[in-house]
């Protein structure tokens, strides 16, 4: 017998219960209530319909899916059966759809284990409108014996069929845009309904599509020919011609332009939307900024490329979209958006990828604790709630998308006061050129105000340049001071912090909480005035499979350049600030003035 928490039990009102953990599917318990005692039954089966679903129309409008009901038409209805039992059925048994109170379709099932799920599929025509009960019932002809109870064999729903009028093309919200296949081409997804109770017969889908730039591709045209259902709709895709970025297009999809259908509602048909094309950049790469081929247990030992590119998109794109053009993603137990595995596979259409670089609950070859997941970030800022479905976001004009497999710093040590933070990544020169969701914050880069032989101030305008000149970033949006007079600019800017923690105070207030801003290195003083560069990242720099695991080493590095989240625009204390989508501080310092200046000055030239 094993004893679980009673938070995880559920009772389904049969006196059937399963327990639940996260990730895992309800697990059986075999329980029956007698006078409030549980007796445990390993020995008996128990059979519920657990789920019906009706998404697909069959025969001649097979692959649509209906939006309502309307007589005449046949439907396929889903049932999700269940053995919730301790025990295998050893019996075959039947599965059996009623309308009302008539058998209408029977599936034959030949057994269902303890725990195990089966879909079965049956055929429903109602040829009358009105109200229908439908039921679909485990063993409907009772011959699965010794079942924990047969009172909770069906599952009933009641569903309203229309009657037979005329059909109505409905184009009023019908166009959706995706970036194509690894091209900067766009499919233009085409939601082809029809609204009324009548079927529609053979019309033209027609797209067209023009340009307000001097595109030699536009005006480009396209269609399809197509039939639609009573009350159904289906998707057609177009792919456009290659888009030239900072180019407006306007795009019109007409249902049944010829006028062949007769319809209810003849000022429906057409849709017109436009879109401005924009350049982005998509980066991949695995613990923390790693470019190197992954080749491990995340991924079966098979070699996943780490990939950069530039692409053209429309400005509707959201993140997900952007990736799954260019490379083949699983969603593992989750569903779409959520990113579970990553593979560019360079084949010439999506899903081809027989493996991917996986996330993993307890990436055990690594450490002991701590799950690895797929983060993204946005012009080096992260996007919230990751790693959750990522599709809050749209994509902007400029932006840089960065996707890395990380641990949360920390995550694999024992001592449970660390607290765990996701580090930001070095995306130069983002997120000061873009800022992030449309918001640009200013920029102002502090240097030590004690500075004898003005080194730091002659870096800091160094960097100011290259901000300007080398990355385009307008002169006004970038400023200098030293840390005596920055004054309200470090609530209200990114910063760029230079010098050691002694000769800038910024640094040092951000270092004492290094957890709290996602500092993924920090610095320690040990005795006889030494300095102490710590890696808090899990990973060291030579072997991504070997974690240092909190132990508080000396990196053995003497200076840094690293990104984490701005606190000084939020109230002490800092909590979790590096979670802020929001203003960022880069560190460029060092373990003395000499190799502050030294990691100071690759800012001036990176």
């Amino acid at each position: 017998m094993e004893f679980i928490p009673a938070g995880w039990v559920e009772n389904d009102g049969d006196q059937n219960m399963t327990w639940d953990m996260v990730y895992y599917d309800p697990y059986p318990v075999g329980a029956i209530l007698v006078d409030n005692d549980y007796y445990f039954n390993i020995s008996a089966s128990d059979l519920v319909v657990e789920d019906t679903k009706i998404e697909r129309l069959n025969g001649s409008c097979s692959s649509q899916t209906p939006t309502e009901f309307v007589e005449c038409h046949s439907y396929d209805v889903d049932a999700l059966i269940k053995n919730r039992g301790g025990y295998n059925t050893t019996e075959a048994f039947n599965v059996s759809l009623y309308d009302n109170t008539t058998r209408i379709d029977t599936v034959r099932v030949n057994s269902l284990n303890s725990s195990e799920s089966k879909w079965v599929r049956f055929q429903w025509q109602p040829t009358i409108a009105g109200d229908h009960i439908l039921g679909a019932m485990a063993d409907s002809d009772h011959e699965v014996n010794n079942e924990l109870s047969e009172t909770n064999n069906n599952l009933i729903q009641t569903e309203t069929v229309l009657p037979a009028g005329a059909p109505d093309l409905d184009a009023s919200s019908c166009m959706d845009f995706s970036p194509a296949w690894m091209s900067d081409a766009t499919d233009i997804r085409v939601t082809v309904l029809n609204n009324g109770t009548g079927d529609a017969g053979n019309f033209t889908v027609n797209v067209t599509m023009t340009s307000d730039c001097a595109d030699p591709n536009y005006p480009w045209t396209n269609s399809a020919t197509t039939s639609m259902c009573a009350k159904a709709y289906s998707d057609i895709t177009f792919t456009t011609p290659p888009l030239l970025h900072c180019c407006n297009y306007t795009v019109t999809a007409r249902l049944d332009r010829e006028g062949n259908v007769t319809e209810s509602d003849e000022a429906n048909n057409n849709e017109t939307k436009v879109f401005h094309a924009i350049p982005v950049k998509l980066k991949v790469t695995h613990h923390y900024g790693n470019w190197s081929t992954y080749n491990g247990v995340l991924s079966d030992n098979n070699p996943v490329y780490m990939f950069e590119l530039h692409k053209n998109v429309t400005n509707y794109t959201t993140p997900y979209k952007l990736l799954t053009s260019e490379a083949d993603v699983t969603s593992g137990y989750f569903t779409p958006p959520y990113v579970y595995g990553i593979n560019r596979s360079c084949a010439a259409t999506p899903g081809t990828s027989t493996w991917h670089l996986n996330q993993s609950v307890y990436e055990y070859e690594t450490c002991p604790i701590g799950s690895i997941h797929w983060h993204c970030f946005i012009n080096g800022i992260p996007i919230p709630d990751m790693p959750h479905p990522m599709d809050d976001y749209t994509i902007r004009d400029g932006d840089v998308m960065h996707m890395d497999l990380l641990k949360y710093v920390n995550s694999g040590c024992l001592i449970t006061t660390y607290n765990y933070f996701i580090p930001r990544p070095l995306d130069f020169p983002e997120p000061f050129l873009h800022g992030y969701n449309g918001t640009v914050w200013n920029t102002t880069i502090v240097y030590p105000s004690n500075d004898p032989g003005g080194d730091y101030a002659v870096i800091a305008g160094d960097i100011r340049d290259n901000l300007v000149y080398n990355y385009t970033i307008p002169a006004g949006r970038i400023h200098i001071h030293a840390n005596a007079t920055v004054g309200n600019r470090k609530n209200t800017d990114n910063l760029i912090l230079i010098g050691t923690p002694l000769e800038n105070h910024l640094i040092a207030e951000i270092n004492a909480n290094h957890t709290e801003v996602g500092m993924p290195m920090y610095f320690m003083d040990q005795p006889n005035n030494v300095v102490w560069l710590i890696d808090d990242l899990l990973y060291n720099d030579d072997d991504p499979n070997v974690p240092d695991c909190c132990s508080l080493q000396n990196s053995s590095y003497h200076s840094v350049v690293m990104a984490c989240g701005n606190p000084f625009d939020n109230a002490e204390p800092w909590i979790d600030t590096w979670m802020d989508a929001n203003k960022s501080v880069w560190i460029a310092s060092g373990v003395t003035p000499c190799y502050a200046k030294d990691a100071a000055s690759m800012l001036a030239a990176g």
